[in-house]
């Protein structure tokens, strides 16, 4: 049987990897939750790790 990850773990590695490399480069990234809306130009983005809450 192949071995299986979490579900959590699966959806969750990409956003990390993301801010890893993105601190590494020293890029500003933008997490929005789904569904949230986001004003192109505004002072400030969401930037939260709000994944780490959802269960």
């Amino acid at each position: 049987m192949k071995n299986v990850q979490p579900i959590e773990f699966e959806w969750t590695r990409q956003i990390e990897r993301l801010l890893i490399e993105a601190e590494r480069r020293g890029v500003k990234v933008s997490t929005p939750k789904i569904g949230e809306i986001v004003t192109i130009g505004a002072e400030r983005y969401p930037c939260t790790g709000w994944w780490k809450e959802v269960k």
